[in-house]
């Protein structure tokens, strides 16, 4: 460990940057903000690989907002990462270096050794990886945007992304957007977006010339594509198998990574250890923090470019955390003064529960019918409340080399918040609508769908989403996701899952829509309609796909909605 920072050359307000010796020698770059006349108290740390002084992280703006509340503010480089030394390797390190920063803040002289953790996304996952090594300084974390990956799936330090599928049985479909992301954040200290020649094929060939043109290579990605490697990322054991603290876990409606976010608190209530001192905090905003009531952003309103935009959404983005902080870190109240559910029903505002979902919910199924006019121009098919009780089948073409676009950039899906109805027009996307609502129908829970599908190579991909349609027959992303099955000769596969959680009114004279389809472009890999690992084939094929309903296995959407409604 390295030497401790005097206390007087940081009450200026400006950062000091201390490079944190680790166990292994690798120094990692530091900075620590003090409040004016501080002399010791508790820390909030943050450790990013995004760059602790980038404009995108918003961390020295973020700085005086928790010195002004008596707070240390601590934030660092992961190793590899901007001006930290060592490997840059993602979620493998994360563990041993979360214990050994706040072994060595716990023994500054500024620090009264209690520790609190905040961040978003990958600082969300530092957090828990912290939160195994079993280090008594930490003392309650909030993760933002972040999921965890569960004790009974893998805990492996090469993720597939936050795509990655939690449906039994069911698989995610290869992202090309997360080794994109791999291959730009986690090849050096640097940010590398080299140029991808997309044309190449097999589709590893893409990646292989960008590393060819950097020099240089991703272990992340290595250790990932085109096959993933288990290695141990929690090495003292799983997080929620360790010592209980106190967590708020806080996640977006229109974040793809809030059902990995809404896994790990569900998984945290279910423990008795655990449940006293969880929280969650959901709210009608994207990975990006842009929410639903700016939506489509506008000029002078983009938190990532503009200052008074983003001294706007700080508030917001810092209130929470701070006023758990402040029970858990420095003992101002109690935990009975905080709500143990603070979630927003887009459309309408805050509310205030004590579970999740809220009490009085109910299940509401809407069934898939009239399958044969589900796709086309104009398409057809219904979802309604009650089942047909007829045998029915549609068949749809997947060309993986015609894929059907996507909502655009998911992290940041309300920045243009694209209205999608061209899309449904597809002949290989499958449509499904229901009547207008006669009265505001309050989703609150999860969203489920099950579905029986068969094709041609004896498997495939599906990509679910529900929307919200409006009366000028505008279609807007609500939540979605996306699996790949395989089926037994002769017979379909059975795909039910959780499409994720929300909390969402749609409005009188609106209607839901399903929409499904067989491949998402540009950010999935498409079924090659060949047998083999995806990232090594050269050729590809069209396939057929089918979606089938008989009596009493209807293909059916579940909603969780509160029967009564919320006041608005």
């Amino acid at each position: 460990m390295s030497g401790e920072v005097k206390s007087e050359s940081l009450l200026t307000g400006t950062p000091v940057e201390e490079m944190v010796r680790m166990r292994d020698g690798v120094r990692l770059a530091t900075d620590i903000y003090l409040p004016e006349g501080w002399d010791r108290g508790p820390t909030v740390l943050v450790r990013l690989p995004y760059g602790k002084r980038d404009r995108y992280t918003f961390m020295p703006f973020c700085a005086p907002v928790f010195t002004r509340h008596g707070y240390a503010f601590v934030v660092q480089d992961v190793r590899g990462k901007f001006r930290s030394e060592g490997e840059t390797l993602q979620a493998l390190n994360e563990a041993a270096d979360g214990f050994d920063t706040l072994e060595w803040i716990a023994h500054q002289g500024w620090s009264n050794g209690v520790v609190g953790m905040f961040g978003d996304s990958y600082y969300g996952y530092t957090q828990w990886a912290a939160l195994a090594s079993g280090h008594s300084a930490l003392r309650a974390m909030v993760p933002r945007m972040s999921g965890l990956p569960l004790p009974d799936a893998s805990a492996t330090g090469a993720d597939s992304g936050p795509a990655s599928s939690s449906a039994p049985g069911l698989k995610a479909p290869p992202s090309l957007d997360w080794a994109e992301y791999l291959l730009s954040y986690w090849t050096d200290q640097e940010v590398r977006e080299p140029k991808l020649d997309r044309s190449l094929r097999p589709p590893l060939a893409v990646f292989e010339s960008a590393f060819r043109e950097l020099g240089k290579r991703s272990s992340g990605f290595d250790l990932t594509i085109p096959d993933q490697i288990p290695l141990r990322r929690f090495l003292d054991g799983h997080p929620l198998e360790g010592r209980p603290v106190p967590v708020l876990h806080v996640l977006g409606w229109f974040d793809p990574v809030a059902k990995r976010g809404i896994d790990a608190y569900l998984a945290a209530v279910t423990r008795p250890d655990w449940a006293p001192l969880q929280f969650l905090r959901a709210e009608a905003v994207d990975h990006e923090n842009y929410h639903l009531a700016e939506a489509p952003t506008p000029a002078g309103h983009d938190h990532d470019s503009d200052d008074g935009a983003l001294a706007r959404l700080l508030p917001r983005y810092l209130g929470p955390a701070i006023e758990f902080f402040d029970v858990f870190l420095r003992g101002k109240g109690t935990a009975e003064d905080l709500p143990r559910v603070h979630w927003e029903l887009a459309n309408v505002g805050d509310q205030k529960s004590g579970r999740w979902p809220p009490a009085g919910v109910r299940r509401q199924t809407l069934y898939l019918a009239d399958l044969a006019s589900a796709a086309g121009d104009p398409p057809g098919g219904l979802l309604s409340s009650t089942p047909t009780g007829r045998a029915e089948e549609v068949s749809w073409r997947h060309d993986p080399g015609d894929p059907v676009p996507g909502s655009g950039e998911l992290l940041s899906l309300l920045h243009d918040f694209p209205d999608e109805r061209d899309t449904g027009r597809r002949p290989d996307v499958l449509t499904f609508t229901s009547d207008r609502a006669e009265r505001p129908i309050d989703l609150a829970g999860p969203v489920c769908v099950s579905l029986t599908v068969g094709s041609s190579a004896q498997g495939g991909d599906l990509f679910v989403k529900l929307f919200d349609v409006f009366p000028d027959g505008a279609a807007h992303r609500i939540l979605g996701d996306q699996v790949s099955y395989e089926q037994t000769e002769g017979e379909d596969a059975l795909c039910a899952w959780t499409l994720g959680h929300t909390g969402y009114r749609l409005a009188a004279g609106h209607r839901l829509r399903l929409q499904i389809a067989g491949s998402e472009s540009p950010g999935y890999l498409p079924h090659p309609g060949v047998p083999g690992n995806r990232w090594l084939l050269e050729q590809s094929l069209p396939i057929e796909q089918r979606l089938t309903s008989r009596p009493g296995a209807e293909p059916q959407l579940t909603l969780t909605v509160l029967p009564d409604g919320i006041d608005p």
